[in-house]
């Protein structure tokens, strides 16, 4: 008798993710499909990643202002405790290149830089004209070819 008042009351079961009423199967089945499955999970777990994805993002922003700060004050060079001091987080950067069997080029966002276990040094934009757009406060155009046109 229970097991039939169990199968009655799967059957009037919704699905949650997209309302449908669940069909004959296990008796704890939720979802009426793998994909409205996946979706619920997909949805669930949404709020907590796009926070994960503003907080790293924040944390390069906030590492790129440092250097731009040290780059305006015309400083290519500074000892870690100092940069840590003022903020920067060295965990987290956006690219990383290899340039000799040591030696490693750091990239936060438009910013390069080479960091060693004591200090940082070789601060520098990745482009030319990067620091007038900086003091501008504007973008740099992009230079137009008449080939494309």
């Amino acid at each position: 008798m229970r097991i039939l008042e169990k199968q009655l009351s799967a059957q009037m079961e919704c699905c949650p993710q997209c309302g449908k009423v669940l069909g004959t199967g296990r008796v704890d089945k939720r979802f009426c499909s793998e994909a409205c499955k996946n979706r619920w999970h997909n949805c669930q777990r949404a709020p907590s990643h796009a926070k994960r994805v503003q907080r790293v993002l924040r944390i390069l922003d906030s590492n790129r202002e440092v250097l731009v700060k040290l780059l305006k004050l015309d400083i290519h060079k500074l000892d870690r405790g100092t940069l840590l001091f003022l903020g920067f987080n060295p965990n987290y950067f956006t690219s990383l290149y290899r340039c000799g069997r040591r030696q490693w080029i750091y990239s936060c966002l438009d910013v390069q830089y080479e960091l060693t276990p004591s200090r940082i040094k070789n601060i520098a934009f990745l482009w030319e004209g990067a620091d007038k757009e900086e003091k501008e406060g504007g973008v740099m155009p992009l230079p137009v070819s008449s080939e494309g046109l």
